[in-house]
């Protein structure tokens, strides 16, 4: 199986809490379910309309597999938010634009930690990138041990991961001994 990476890093990144993640270990795929069991509540929760795009079919279909055969499915747990906060004051201990850093504790205790903390930085796009790296960083590491930790096994390794370089045989002197 293929693990699809990004999804996997936006689950652990993801800040829904009314959604449950799961890597499918037949396919791949990161799934999802709604939080609510109860088929009338979940419609309740989502207004009661049917979008027609089949979505509930799915969910439903993935649902009934799930219960047929739990362990296919390896629980994903987002990064809680006092951990985010956690990296989020870290990354601000690196921040060299003064008035950036002297706002970004705010956003940290803010109501929307993660939102408000990506507007600020919104407005220094090169301190953005840099979060946005240092972000990675720290998730990937935890999608490492979470790998290890539930034997998931993929073809691909994960795009982060450094290539092993090809060995190459050593280079004969042409010097005579």
């Amino acid at each position: 199986m293929d693990v699809e990476w990004e999804d996997l890093q936006a689950a652990f990144l993801s800040t829904r809490t009314d959604k449950e993640y799961y890597l499918d270990r037949e396919t791949g795929e990161v799934v999802s379910f709604n939080e609510s069991d109860d088929d009338d509540e979940g419609d309740e929760a989502e207004g009661g309309e049917d979008t027609g795009d089949g979505g509930d079919e799915v969910e439903e279909a993935l649902r009934l597999e799930f219960e047929n055969d739990p362990d296919r499915f390896v629980e994903i747990s987002p990064v809680a938010m006092p951990d985010l906060a956690e990296w989020m004051n870290a990354f601000i201990l690196t921040v060299k634009v003064k008035d950036l850093a002297a706002k970004l504790p705010e956003a940290v205790n803010g109501h929307h930690p993660d939102r408000d903390f990506d507007r600020m930085l919104r407005k220094h796009p090169i301190e953005r990138a840099r979060w946005i790296g240092f972000l990675e960083t720290q998730v990937q590491e935890i999608i490492a041990g979470w790998v290890e930790e539930n034997d998931v096994e993929s073809e691909t390794p994960p795009p982060w991961k450094p290539k092993a370089g090809r060995l190459r045989p050593p280079k004969k002197s042409t010097e005579p001994q």
